[in-house]
């Protein structure tokens, strides 16, 4: 079954095709999408296949320029639904991701991240490790606007006198631990004394570094969604940022 325009709670998807097959009883269904937007995200060559009554599922698509993989498993039948899955993003190209957020949001470079969730009702604890890959003809700046939101997410002031820049960096590293309601990050790019660098500024020109406070390095879930919120709105900017979760 082939549907050329579907769209579920604002998502769109086009020339989806529907096919169902099963073996011993056991029921099988592959999902293929030339195109999948939400805004201005757009996923591209979506395929994937759900096996079982609870299913085991696994779905590859492009998006931004990179290649994502994610496997896992659904138990819908039971009195507790639960989902839990394994992903993998090779070659994410940030400037069209951050653009697709907000247009004036600019960060480039190319992104590497892994992990793995577990969705239970309401209830989600995971795992996420990220790290950027240098590569020749790709610049790694954030910019004006990027490093004002990054500001705002880490619970600064804006400070509104530095100049409107790309701010360069070399290397973004760390990890992303959601457990019991509470968001951990921890820096991967480099230490400096007690606090971990989770971006290390560049070599030349405006640069900016992200530290991450090894003891303030936990917040409420529902506390950093509303940080996330403001930060993609915020304004000011500083070349230097270092997050404290317990502001």
């Amino acid at each position: 079954m082939t549907i050329p325009l579907l769209t579920v709670a604002g998502v769109e998807f086009k020339e989806v095709v529907f096919s169902g097959e099963g073996r011993q009883g056991v029921p099988r269904a592959t999902i293929r999408c030339i195109s999948t937007r939400y805004r201005a995200c757009e996923v591209r060559n979506f395929r994937g296949t759900l096996e079982g009554m609870d299913p085991v599922f696994n779905v590859i698509f492009d998006l931004a320029h990179g290649k994502a993989v994610v496997d896992g498993t659904a138990n819908i039948s039971g009195k507790n639904p639960e989902i839990s899955c394994r992903f993998s993003f090779e070659g994410l190209d940030l400037l069209p991701l951050t653009r697709s957020l907000n247009e004036n949001l600019g960060v480039s470079g190319l992104l590497r991240l892994s992990g793995n969730g577990t969705l239970r009702g309401k209830d989600i604890e995971g795992e996420l490790s990220f790290s950027t890959e240098a590569k020749q003809g790709i610049s790694q700046y954030f910019n004006f606007a990027a490093v004002k939101a990054v500001l705002a997410l880490g619970g600064g002031n804006p400070v509104r006198s530095m100049a409107m820049a790309d701010f360069s960096y070399r290397k973004a590293a760390g990890r992303i631990t959601i457990k019991g309601g509470r968001l951990t990050v921890e820096g991967l790019a480099g230490k400096q004394g007690k606090d971990s660098f989770l971006v290390r500024g560049g070599f030349f020109g405006p640069t900016i570094n992200i530290l991450i406070d090894s003891g303030a390095n936990t917040i409420r879930l529902d506390d950093f969604r509303k940080r996330i919120a403001h930060a993609i709105t915020a304004s000011g900017t500083t070349g230097g940022v270092k997050f404290d979760m317990n502001q």
